[in-house]
């Protein structure tokens, strides 16, 4: 008997924008802390976030996701001016997507 594929490979080919709502649905409804949902700033904030990710790196799809033209944006990000601080909560939502998507 077969075992199952893991989560992340069952969804890499599935629509990006799929993805991002089943992952903002989980985290406005039962997701946060102590299974609390995230009010609606932080929520808004991270569509926001996972948005402006999915329109510069032009994803289609979770597997889409490059780690190097990630990085090469966080560095654009420093160039800029932006403090480190700011840069990490940028990429943090991407990176937040991915690590629940490879784990539900």
């Amino acid at each position: 008997e077969r075992a199952n594929p893991e989560s992340w490979i069952r969804h890499r080919n599935k629509p990006i924008l799929e993805v991002v709502a089943e992952y903002l649905d989980w985290w406005r409804n039962q997701g946060g802390r102590g299974g609390r949902p995230w009010d609606d700033a932080h929520a808004a904030e991270r569509k926001r976030k996972l948005d402006d990710w999915v329109e510069a790196l032009s994803l289609s799809t979770l597997a889409d996701i490059d780690l190097g033209l990630v990085e090469g944006r966080a560095r654009k990000f420093l160039a800029a001016g932006r403090a480190g601080k700011t840069a990490a909560l940028i990429v943090e939502a991407l990176r937040a997507l991915c690590r629940t998507s490879s784990l539900r």
